[in-house]
């Protein structure tokens, strides 16, 4: 139809008029493709987009099968080092003869076990334990083990790391109980072994009706002494007014502590040992040993020197002797 009369040169026709002048939008060729915006591509473009897209999906589900497989090996391959036990453990579970085999025991539980069957003709029953401390705690770790009459029993701590142990109770003989009095200790898993101590060519025990007692303490290192400290590089540091307990284990003993930072204080120790414990006290290179077996010792330490060793007294009479040993530990005080 014609546009109505009077319409403006120039101007749109109205709803429903085409005018020749007017022609409609070209329709796409289907022979070139469109991205969902719209956009135009040959088909090189095409073919590199899909290509991007598949390689993005590949990556994706790649990324998403690591986490999968990583979750795995954690549930799997992580051991459950903090989760609580069903309960805590108080007989010894046989096999337990290796670390990877060890009985995880509770701390401050007594635990029951036997020397039984040896593992070979020269090696004897070893009863493993594992401890688990929780991270970034701190402090002293202390071992007893009681005796069975008739055999010489061993007491040996190691750390996570295998190798030596790095603590041995083996100071008694047959029928003596042992211990492991103090070990500084800042790791997260220790191993306990318990075994017949043997020498030479003795053959092992086998006491499967006799039982052991073994339990394993968490001290706060603020208050005991913790092993090693016998020497200055390895000396444990005191703050005025601190207390703290330690033992004289053996004769050769050497318990090594510092008093530092006391501004210009100078600080006095006094180590009160226990009945049967004759101690002296060397600071500065001076041996202080006033009183007999019993008696409290006391030393004032220099500035330029504010540390001190406790031990045995030189020429200790046996009476002096009696109570070395981890049994019966010294009070130091520093004042």
């Amino acid at each position: 139809p014609a546009a109505p009369a009077g319409a403006p040169a120039g101007s749109a026709p109205p709803f429903g008029f085409a005018t020749a002048s007017v022609a409609a939008p070209p329709a796409r060729s289907s022979a070139v493709p469109v991205v969902p915006d719209g956009t135009d591509l040959s088909r090189d473009e095409f073919d590199r987009y899909l290509r991007g897209l598949r390689w993005k999906k590949r990556i994706g589900w790649s990324f998403v099968g690591l986490l999968v497989a990583g979750g795995a090996v954690a549930a799997f391959v992580v051991p459950p080092m903090f989760e609580q036990p069903p309960g805590p453990l108080t007989e010894e579970v046989e096999p337990n003869n290796a670390p990877s085999a060890a009985n995880r025991v509770t701390l401050d539980t007594t635990v029951a076990g036997t020397i039984g069957r040896r593992q070979g003709p020269t090696e004897g029953d070893a009863d493993w334990y594992r401890v688990e401390i929780r991270p970034l705690r701190k402090g002293v770790l202390r071992v007893d083990l009681s005796g069975i009459p008739g055999l010489d029993l061993r007491l040996d701590l190691f750390d996570a790391s295998g190798g030596e142990p790095i603590a041995t109770g083996n100071r008694g003989g047959p029928g003596a109980a042992e211990s492991i009095p103090g070990v500084l200790v800042d790791g997260m898993v220790y191993f306990v072994r318990v075994s017949e101590s043997l020498e030479g060519d003795a053959v092992p025990s086998e006491r499967i009706s006799d039982r052991y007692t073994v339990k394993v303490r968490h001290l706060p290192s603020e208050q005991w002494e913790g092993e090693p400290n016998d020497d200055p590089a390895t000396a444990l540091a005191l703050a005025p007014g601190a207390s703290i307990r330690g033992w004289i284990e053996v004769e050769s003993d050497r318990d090594r502590y510092c008093v530092p930072g006391s501004s210009g204080a100078v600080p006095k120790v006094v180590v009160a040992p226990p009945p049967g414990l004759d101690v002296a006290l060397e600071t500065s290179g001076q041996i202080v040993n006033a009183g007999a077996a019993g008696a409290p010792e006391t030393a004032t330490l220099a500035p330029t020197d504010p540390c001190l060793s406790v031990l045995l007294a030189p020429g200790a009479a046996p009476e002096g002797r009696a109570a070395v040993g981890p049994d019966e530990p010294y009070q130091l005080d520093v004042r």
